[in-house]
């Protein structure tokens, strides 16, 4: 049995490096992929201001020519994800999971820099 100790250790050795190496390789993806994709947000309590900036923002988004959706999220989940993000206002405006504005515009200009701002980050 004693002559079998160093293929033990081999083995624990590799899945060790294989396991971290796969790590590495699974965060670095994700990296990529959400610098490449964009991620655009309104964020609101569900009210006729939140659902009039989600307008304005879909309409800003069309005339940048970004193919990216804006997504809408309202209720409980965007009031939990508002306080994550460190904001006690809605709505707010968000874009890879950074705030880009609070509060309500309707100011498409504002609202297309502030996109355009951020995509040059």
């Amino acid at each position: 049995m004693a002559r079998y100790g160093w293929f033990k250790t081999l083995y624990f050795g590799v899945s060790f490096f294989l396991t971290n190496f796969f790590l590495f390789i699974t965060i670095f993806l994700a990296k990529i992929v959400s610098e490449v994709f964009m991620s655009i947000q309104v964020l609101g309590s569900g009210c006729a201001t939140c659902k009039k900036l989600y307008e304005i923002t879909q309409k800003a988004v069309e005339n940048l020519g970004i193919s990216e959706q804006v997504e809408y999220i309202s209720g409980p989940d965007a009031m939990k994800k508002i306080i994550e993000l460190g904001s006690l206002s809605s709505p707010i405006l968000v874009i890879q999971n950074k705030i880009v504005m609070t509060g309500f515009t309707a100011n498409i200009q504002l609202i297309q820099e502030k996109i355009q701002s951020a995509l040059q980050k």
